[in-house]
């Protein structure tokens, strides 16, 4: 066998930071790919190997196919041969589409509704009675069943509970040749019913008689066929059978005889949120909808209405004023109901608020209905955005959030609606049709184990608290990889390169197991599978370990081990130290754990999602860690909860925090600082330079040299953001964007600038023989040594190193930054401002893409922020800094519904000893 049918050979590989190597990746094994962070592990594993085998299959296309994709650029390598198809599967590939869901995702949700279109059992959305079709067979012998010597009447439902006299009713069913009606219940000849007297403003009840029958032996089958036939066609698809107890409702339509409500037939598209067949037309299928909220609207209530209470029309074009229309209008409201204007509103009464807020039902508007009306009527995005300052997302009343028709909502299965099934937890959902199958036709039997099947994999990437209603806009990354993995182990794709990056992050210690069985079967299934990671036990679970080095930048892009796990314990390289135990991640904070704390931040009462009411009490002054397996409630208690309480507190953010009960120790500190990990900017003209504001600085300095002065170049003749020293072509950016419209948008190096994205002019000024784009190509820990004389620069570029991103350039756009260097960059910024001492820093995960080096860079650097007298809380799984924390807070003891309590909490020793505590028994394995 030739090494290429068994090896990926890569030789000379330069992309970014790769130094010429040459390598031999084994195939069919799962493969780590290790290294300090920059050291270039993304760029061997997804910008050479990935980007070939996606460019060579680009390149098997029709030219007509090949229009629409673009040309994609051939990566700086001499060769690689072995490659075949390959799948890449990391952090931002996921879509960020609020139609988006994991079971769509997934495509769980398809087999679902194709479930439902089957053998769902529709219900009247109005009184819940089932609502079944039943043809002229069916029907006949349903009555041909009644007792022997039963007398029937059948007759056919004309008026139907609604007001009026009716006699043209009447008179119309006397030419169809009936002698007899119900009328009201009580049976007439027609004359009669045409005498009777109907009064106009009741509800009325009008039904023809079509036959009368007596159910025995000599019936007379052909007859009760015809008259049905006749009944059903006068009574418009309904038709009653009375056996002079009861009313028997019979219909041929998915229809309810009771409310009168018809239902379409049952397809996979009535269940769909994204199509106009399944969607609730008030919300468009989103689950909710912009409100204006009276608050907003009404921000101060101790100002009067002519001191401008009402916060948008004081805000209008047209301000408050005696010749302004919103000004003439309120004197008419006031004079007609007999209010002042110069009174606080507050002080109104109720029921004038409400005429203010929503109108008077007569000349005055509202508020309210005007901005509403005005948002979804203007054609300006200017107006829209400024209406909005005053809207919440709420959640859709007409369909509770759950995205459906009512008609759609009111169909069951196993008598479940699909909303329950899709808000029910996987395990649960798991559980619900493994029981629904033992009872289940025949026909839907494969489509049940389809659907099981996929709902297993979920569960052994550590899904199993998730639900197939989650929007994939509140997926973390992990979560969001290891939700397409579970897909494409569905595919049972074979001969596939799959590319994962670091499928660890947000998984707890307990589920790692699981996770690594699920990639072993990928693997087994005849696919190479390559991982960047940092986790140990996924390193000992490889075939083959990939180390690059030895530092990062311009310091790595080399290969420095390769081989199995057991040799790579005996190397001398960063990693194989910390392997090994050589090395350890420690800080040293035992003075801190010796103290007690003396302040606290309380939040008790949180009770959003699957909290259990829980009161969370966090030391001030303390590094301090939230843990717990994958969905115990983490995000929900401090992302959700607590981040957006202290948003809100400090800095009026408009935001909706968790459900909760009281806070108290706000006065014990002055500012909060929530270091996520979202992009510092959506396109690439954002950057670490323009971020952490050094860029400002840099321009002066260009716009300050003899010849920017001589030629009149001020700062903005630096920036690529506005005309004058940008290229014109790409407008600054250094690359074109090009519309996928189905994918993701591509971005390609402009051919006017080589991607330096000023013009010729900008380029010829130098600072100490480096023009503007050379600066934005320079690592940080270049510029720190570059800029040593200007602090205002070599300040942030310190930073920017101290938080392990020495090796990034000043320039890199902000769409190629992961979610935790995007994290670190944000870290950065924050520790270049001046702390108070009183600060309460809020990360989440922000281990995420570090190596065992660089996480002892950060916990140094975060326990410097304590030592000032800071509070750092992290919400994390890593081992590595959970030992290392002076408190920790544990929530479980599973995850979803089975979760949402403080299981423990203490310092990582008094946790260790915890038995209910899963993250203690882990925990008791690393402290030494």
């Amino acid at each position: 066998m030739k090494k290429s049918d068994s090896h990926i050979k890569i030789r000379g590989a330069r992309v970014h930071n790769l130094k010429n190597i040459n390598i031999d990746i084994p195939k069919n094994s799962l493969v780590v790919i290790t290294g300090l962070s920059g050291s270039g592990k993304s760029s061997l594993a997804f910008d050479t190997i990935y980007a070939e085998a996606e460019r060579r299959f680009v390149e098997s296309l029709s030219s007509y196919a090949r229009q629409f994709l673009g040309v994609k650029e051939k990566p700086d390598v001499e060769s690689i041969e072995g490659l075949s198809p390959a799948i890449a599967i990391d952090q931002k590939s996921i879509s960020k589409n609020p139609r988006s869901t994991v079971g769509t995702i997934t495509e769980i949700y398809d087999y679902v509704r194709l479930l439902y279109a089957r053998v769902g059992v529709p219900h009247c959305p109005a009184c819940s009675k089932p609502v079944k079709r039943q043809t002229v067979d069916e029907i006949v012998k349903r009555v041909s069943a009644l007792a022997p010597g039963t007398h029937v009447l059948l007759l056919a439902p004309i008026i139907r509970s609604k007001k009026g006299e009716h006699k043209s009713v009447l008179a119309e069913i006397e030419r169809g040749g009936f002698l007899r009606v119900r009328l009201d219940g009580e049976i007439m000849r027609i004359e009669e019913a045409r005498d009777a007297f109907l009064d106009p403003k009741k509800k009325h009840n009008v039904e023809a008689v079509v036959d009368r029958l007596v159910i025995d032996t000599d019936l007379d089958k052909a007859r009760l066929r015809d008259s049905t036939e006749t009944a059903i066609k006068v009574g418009s698809g309904f038709l009653i059978v009375n056996d002079t107890f009861q009313d028997i409702l019979f219909s041929e339509h998915l229809a309810c005889a009771s409310c009168g409500i018809s239902l379409n037939d049952l397809e996979p598209r009535s269940f769909s949120f994204n199509s106009p067949y399944g969607a609730c037309p008030a919300c468009t299928g989103l689950g909710t909808t912009l409100e204006v909220d009276s608050k907003l609207v009404i921000p101060n209530p101790r100002l009067s209405l002519l001191e401008g209470a009402l916060q948008p029309w004081a805000r209008a074009s047209h301000k408050v004023g005696r010749q302004s229309w919103y000004w003439w209008m309120l004197e008419d409201l006031a004079s007609r109901h007999s209010f002042p204007l110069d009174k606080p509103v507050g002080q109104l009464p109720k029921k004038i608020i409400d005429f203010l807020l929503y109108g008077d039902g007569e000349r005055f508007e509202g508020v309210v209905p005007n901005l509403k009306r005005r948002w979804r009527e203007t054609d300006s995005e200017w107006t829209r955005g400024e209406i909005e300052k005053y809207m919440i997302v709420k959640t859709c009343a007409a369909c509770g959030g759950k995205r459906l028709k009512l008609e759609s909502l009111a169909v069951t299965v196993g008598g479940k609606s699909i909303a329950e099934i899709s808000d029910a937890s996987i395990r649960d959902e798991l559980f619900f049709f493994q029981n629904f199958l033992k009872s289940a036709p025949k026909e839907i039997h494969l489509v049940l184990k389809e659907i099981m099947r996929r709902l297993e994999f979920l569960i052994n990437v550590g899904l199993e608290y998730m639900m197939l209603s989650r929007t994939s806009t509140t997926l973390a990354g992990g979560e969001a990889q290891r939700v397409r993995l579970a897909t494409q182990i569905g595919s049972h794709l074979t001969g596939i390169i799959y590319v994962l990056d670091e499928p660890s992050i947000g998984l707890h210690a307990r589920d790692h197991a699981m996770l690594l069985k699920t990639i072993r079967h990928l693997r087994d299934l005849g696919n190479t599978v390559l991982i960047v990671e940092h986790d140990r036990e996924t390193m000992e679970a490889a075939d083959w370990i990939v180390d690059l080095g030895k530092g990062a930048g311009k310091h790595g892009g080399k290969v420095i081990f390769e081989g199995l796990y057991i040799k790579l314990l005996k190397t001398n390289t960063l990693t194989g130290e910390y392997l090994s135990g050589k090395r350890n991640v420690v800080i040293d904070n035992r003075e801190r754990k010796k103290l007690s704390p003396k302040e606290f931040l309380v939040l008790s009462g949180a009770r959003e999602h699957n909290l259990k009411n829980i009161t969370l009490t966090v030391p001030l002054g303390r590094f301090i860690c939230v843990s717990g397996v994958s969905g115990s409630g983490k995000s929900t208690l401090i992302n959700d909860t607590l981040v957006q309480i202290l948003l809100a507190h400090f800095y009026n953010a408009r935001t909706t925090p968790g459900s909760y009960s009281s806070i108290k120790g706000l006065e014990k500190i002055d500012k909060v600082v929530d270091v996520d990990q979202s992009p510092i900017g959506r396109t690439p003209r954002s950057n670490p330079a323009t971020y952490t504001g050094m860029f400002g600085p840099i321009r002066e300095l260009f716009a300050r040299t003899r010849e920017a002065r001589a030629r009149g170049y001020g700062p903005g003749r630096f920036s690529f953001n506005v005309k004058g020293g940008r290229c014109e072509e790409c407008e600054g950016q250094g690359v074109k964007k090009i519309e996928m419209y189905f994918l993701p948008d591509l971005y390609q190096e402009c051919e006017e600038c080589g991607g330096k994205r000023y013009n010729k002019e900008a380029l010829e000024i130098e600072y100490q023989n480096k023009n503007i784009s050379e600066i934005l190509d320079m690592p940080a820990e270049e510029a720190l040594t570059f800029f040593k004389d200007i602090p205002v620069i070599s300040e942030r570029a310190e930073t920017l190193v101290k938080v392990g991103l020495g090796y990034m350039k000043l320039g890199q756009p902000a769409t190629t930054l992961s979610g935790g260097e995007a994290q670190r960059v944000k870290l950065a910024t924050e520790l270049a401002r001046r702390s108070t001492g009183r600060t309460f820093y809020i990360l989440d995960e922000p281990t995420t893409g570090l190596h065992f080096d660089d996480i002892q860079k950060l916990l140094l650097v975060l326990s410097a922020l304590v030592e000032r007298g800071n509070t750092v809380l992290v919400i994390e799984h890593n081992l590595e800094v959970l030992k290392n924390a002076d408190w920790i807070i544990d929530l479980g003891p599973e995850g979803g519904a089975d979760g949402g309590e403080i299981i423990a909490e203490g310092t990582p020793e008094d946790i260790a000893k915890n038995p209910k505590s899963y993250t203690g028994q882990w925990l008791k394995r690393n402290l030494k």
